[in-house]
């Protein structure tokens, strides 16, 4: 026989659904986000087959998992539209990934009993290199009392303009550059202030404006995160410096 629920009784239940994020995730399943999330920034640029990243995610043993297992979360990754899928093949949001595993990070590094998700090479890499960018935020982010300054997204083309020129001039007095910034330093000056599509699309509308001037030539090593964290132009010609053309 079914039974009225009464109005307290509705409010109680509302009040106990859990937040989202990271905190209101399980142990389980947030320990396979973040082996998602680590797996996923292994790879070396945008774009992986989807089989490539399936087939790794699942741990033998005594709690021995299936590919079936991790569905939940890479649909999470996919509600968040850092992940996309085209025809077998995932196309990934590095920046919003990082940010994602940043969290989670946090939330799990301070529990007693730690999942043992940091394992293997390719995974140590992932977790130095965000070390290294945070790093970098939060000094590029020091004001003169020795504080850390939360810097607001970006979310004009105007004031863009306005950081990347400043970035750019920076960046040029800090590694004594004589006309030519590398680009993959001016995107990881500004960080998690603008998303990296529209990074790239603001930084070609200011060529267009005539104040940059994008050019080709590679990275001093070639390194693929760097290539990675430059721009490439419609025909796909990678732009890894910038050169400012409105000044003498």
């Amino acid at each position: 026989m079914a039974t009225k629920t009464s109005a307290a009784e509705k409010s109680a239940q509302s009040n106990t659904q859990e937040p989202s994020g990271a905190a209101s995730t399980s142990p389980v399943d947030g320990d396979r986000m973040v082996r998602l999330l680590m797996t996923l920034l292994e790879v070396e640029g945008s774009e992986v087959k989807k089989g490539d990243v399936t087939k790794k995610l699942p741990r033998s043993g005594k709690n021995k998992e299936r590919s079936a297992d991790y569905g939940s979360v890479i649909q999470d990754v996919m509600d968040k539209q850092l992940l996309c899928e085209d025809g077998g093949k995932w196309h990934l949001e590095r920046s919003g990934l990082e940010g994602l595993l940043l969290e989670y990070l946090l939330e799990y590094l301070n529990q007693p009993n730690c999942p043992g998700f940091i394992s293997g090479a390719g995974k140590t890499k992932v977790l130095l290199q965000l070390l290294q960018k945070q790093t970098i935020s939060a000094t590029t982010a020091m004001n003169g009392n020795g504080k850390v300054d939360v810097l607001e997204p970006i979310s004009t083309y105007e004031e863009f303009k306005q950081v990347a020129m400043d970035t750019f001039d920076q960046i040029k007095r800090d590694y004594n550059f004589e006309r030519l910034v590398p680009i993959y330093r001016i995107r990881r000056a500004i960080g998690e202030r603008v998303s990296r599509s529209q990074f790239s699309e603001w930084l070609f509308e200011m060529q267009a404006e005539d104040i940059f001037e994008l050019l080709e030539q590679g990275v001093e090593d070639n390194a693929p995160d760097k290539i990675q964290d430059s721009v490439t132009t419609s025909m796909g010609k990678l732009r890894c410096y910038a050169k400012r053309i409105d000044v003498a």
